[in-house]
């Protein structure tokens, strides 16, 4: 997992600055709805971002996708979004290809998660960084 995690933001080590993940992207952010629940946008594949324009009537935004001016576009978005109540967006995206859902609250995903499974033990601190260690021998250098 780490030397994956190290892959995905080797590009940081350049400089340039992290913008997919961390809410840099207009297209990547959750956006409070009318009733002041909240949708997880995360149409990063322009396969996804362009049906997603179509479904919200915003055409326009289609080419603004990754803009410099991020903060704009993600303005426009929010607008888009606070105009329904969280359930009309559900059931205008249900089996679209969109990547966007709904941020649940805490009582909704204790339903839909149900209760917590125990895992064991949490390890000691120390308990396996000799082995932890060892394993990563072969990658320093």
């Amino acid at each position: 997992m780490t030397h994956n995690a190290h892959s995905f933001a080797a590009h940081r080590l350049h400089g340039e600055p992290e913008r997919t993940l961390t809410g840099g992207l207009a297209c990547y952010r959750t956006y409070e709805t009318a009733d002041g629940r909240f949708l997880t946008v995360t149409p990063v594949e322009p396969k996804f971002w362009r049906r997603l324009c179509e479904l919200i009537e915003r055409p326009d935004l289609v080419d603004r996708h990754y803009e410099q001016d991020q903060e704009a576009l993600a303005a426009q978005l929010a607008g888009v979004f606070r105009a329904r109540p969280l359930a009309r967006w559900l059931e205008l995206f249900d089996g679209e290809d969109v990547m966007v859902g709904p941020v649940a609250t805490l009582a909704e995903a204790s339903e839909w998660l149900g209760a917590p499974v125990a895992t064991g033990k949490a390890p000691l601190l120390g308990e396996h960084t000799e082995r932890w260690r060892a394993d990563l021998a072969p990658f320093e250098g």
